[in-house]
């Protein structure tokens, strides 16, 4: 993984392809940004089964902040500290959420948002694309890493803004 990471700009942008059988090992990234604090945006499971699969697979995660945004849509409510629980996952939400949090983490950071396949779930493909270029340039103007995972590489949204593209 270090290889990966060698060579990328200081405020890099990564998108990782996973599958089914992959998913969780493109959270073993976490392992290289135990020292920076974390946002997680959790679109597909609640928080807090995400950092029980965490804990589960041994990848370190005190380091991490969560952003739930399915839990209170699907009445899943089960509360934990370091989670903000939105609604749904609503573009504007996430984008509030991630400027709060950025206001109070210390330092660089970094943010993994799971998954870009299920936005398409709720989204159009032209909008996954403008929200893509606006995060990813968002991020950058607060000091954060965006490291986006993709559950289906087909779904061919517009790539361009993201430094690295990797297949787990």
């Amino acid at each position: 993984m270090e290889k990966i990471l060698e060579g990328l700009p200081h405020d890099f942008s990564i998108l990782i392809n996973t599958n089914i059988d992959t998913h969780m090992d493109a959270y073993k990234i976490l392992d290289h940004f135990h020292h920076l604090a974390g946002i997680c945006i959790t679109l597909n499971r609640p928080a807090k089964n995400l950092k029980k699969l965490l804990d589960f697979h041994k990848i370190k995660s005190s380091h991490l902040h969560f952003i739930d945004c399915i839990s209170r849509s699907i009445n899943h409510m089960s509360f934990m500290s370091k989670c903000t629980y939105l609604s749904s996952p609503d573009l504007t939400e996430m984008g509030v959420a991630v400027d709060e949090l950025a206001k109070i983490l210390p330092g660089r950071k970094f943010l993994i948002l799971d998954s870009l396949s299920t936005l398409s779930l709720y989204y159009k493909k032209e909008t996954i694309d403008y929200f893509l270029n606006f995060f990813i340039n968002r991020m950058r103007a607060l000091n954060i890493n965006p490291i986006i995972l993709n559950e289906k590489k087909e779904l061919n949204f517009d790539y361009n803004c993201f430094d690295k593209i990797l297949d787990a």
